[in-house]
């Protein structure tokens, strides 16, 4: 079967989740500034899309609407992508300045709710990811999700244990919309969304005390039913080609605008998840050169995700319950709670030092502006103790945030005792107490 894969660049052959792919489907590359998509295609792959040619948009729509399968991923703030960008990248039509991609046209006549502009954060499942002078800092808008943040009733995801997904967005159905949305990746409960635009400025402290939880989000979800048409006015017209001569016709478009599918046929699966880094390498696994030989560890079921997702649209369903048996990383849950908690009463306690360091802003503001001994500002006794009482407040929150560490650590530490001293002793004591039972019984 063939499947096709669009994306801004070219597929890199280098690339893992191209050669999962290719162990069930020959794939078919289409670049974005194509009109028309290859004949018989078995599915359709589309991945950052920016900016496409409306020819193209009006391709995948009647693609859909036919009956065939679509996986698409859209992505608010790509870190690939923003790195392959640049000044140079945005003069020439190339990636937006924050990586972002999105269909809207598509998206908004299908009744799917995506803002291309916010990314989704979760307080209790933030990647850690290494910081400034050798420090680990914790990512809320890096997830790193668990297998209670997958749809157990799947088969595209009932098996995963754990996934990256970095700056994803949020995806939801409509009001009103008939189509069927049935989430496969959520996040937990704490969770809430911030604009893309402050994610560089802003480190992992800072964008876990701007977010603000709204309750769980939807980064992949499987979407079917009967679709209505984006291009209700049928294909778009053609641009002249730049040599003068007529644009040829796609061989997927219809003849006429006339025969141009209004709606699904039948039911129409598109496969839609917002974010598109999980599917690159460098935030699935890790390649390691032993002895000249390439060795590849999977930091999670990222590329599990993605050949479970592909051969469910593509109908080889019985190959998906060979994937994601395995899990790369068992998180410490108990602890990662702990952490969480910990990070809730410190931001607590950062978000009232900061209300009071604006109310003394103001209050020093107020002061300044009476000024007196020829245009001189007077340090008066209120603006002192003002002053006075800041660094007070200053260094009482500091205290509190050691304090806060000490005890999370202490907790942690004896947490980690526990696990290691019944870790050290259970096979003894096991061994232990069959002897003891083995002694008794051959005895009797």
């Amino acid at each position: 079967m063939q499947m096709m894969m669009m994306m801004r660049q070219p597929p890199q052959p280098s690339q893992s989740v191209v050669s999962e792919w290719e162990q069930s489907f020959q794939i078919v590359p289409v670049a974005p500034t194509a009109t028309e998509l290859p004949a018989d295609l078995a599915a359709l792959v589309v991945a950052h899309p920016q900016n496409l040619p409306p020819r193209l948009q009006f391709a995948i729509d009647q693609f859909l609407l036919g009956g065939k399968p679509v996986f698409l991923a859209v992505d608010p703030a790509s870190q690939h992508f923003k790195r392959q960008g640049g000044p140079q990248g945005m003069m020439m039509g190339g990636p937006q300045p924050n990586g972002s991609s999105d269909l809207p046209a598509l998206l908004s006549a299908y009744g799917i709710a995506y803002e291309p502009q916010k990314v989704v954060g979760d307080l209790q499942h933030p990647l850690s990811v290494g910081g400034p002078n050798n420090t680990v800092m914790r990512m809320p808008t890096w997830l790193a999700l668990e297998s209670s943040s997958f749809n157990a009733q799947s088969l595209a995801s009932a098996q995963l244990k754990s996934m990256w997904f970095i700056e994803a967005g949020a995806l939801s159905l409509k009001a009103g919309s008939p189509l069927t949305f049935t989430p496969l990746v959520e996040t937990s409960a704490d969770s809430g969304t911030v604009e893309s635009a402050m994610l560089q400025f802003a480190d992992g402290d800072a964008i876990a005390r701007q977010l603000v939880p709204s309750g769980k989000k939807t980064v992949a979800a499987l979407v079917t039913g009967k679709f209505t048409t984006a291009f209700p006015d049928g294909a778009p017209k053609e641009e002249p080609k730049p040599d003068g001569g007529s644009p040829a016709l796609s061989p997927t478009a219809p003849a006429a605008e006339g025969e141009a599918l209004k709606e699904s046929k039948t039911t129409s699966t598109l496969f839609v998840v917002a974010d598109t880094d999980w599917l690159l390498d460098e935030f699935s696994l890790r390649r390691m050169n032993f002895f000249g030989q390439v060795a590849m560890s999977p930091y999670s079921d990222n590329l599990s995700f993605a050949a479970n997702a592909v051969e469910f649209l593509g109908g080889s369903q019985d190959l998906i319950s060979i994937r994601g048996k395995g899990s790369s990383l068992r998180p410490f849950i108990v602890t990662r709670r702990m952490e969480v908690e910990a990070q809730k009463q410190y931001q607590e306690k950062l978000t009232a030092l900061e209300a009071r360091l604006s109310e003394v802003q103001q209050k020093l503001s107020e002061i300044q502006g009476q000024k007196a001994d020829g245009n001189r500002l007077v340090a008066t006794p209120e603006m002192t103790k003002a002053v006075e009482d800041f660094q007070k407040q200053q260094a009482a929150l500091r205290g509190e945030r050691r304090e806060i560490r000490r005890a999370l650590r202490e907790d942690i530490d004896a947490l980690e005792n526990r696990l290691l001293a019944i870790n050290l002793l259970a096979t003894p004591l096991l061994i232990g107490a069959f002897g003891i039972w083995f002694y008794r019984t051959r005895k009797n």
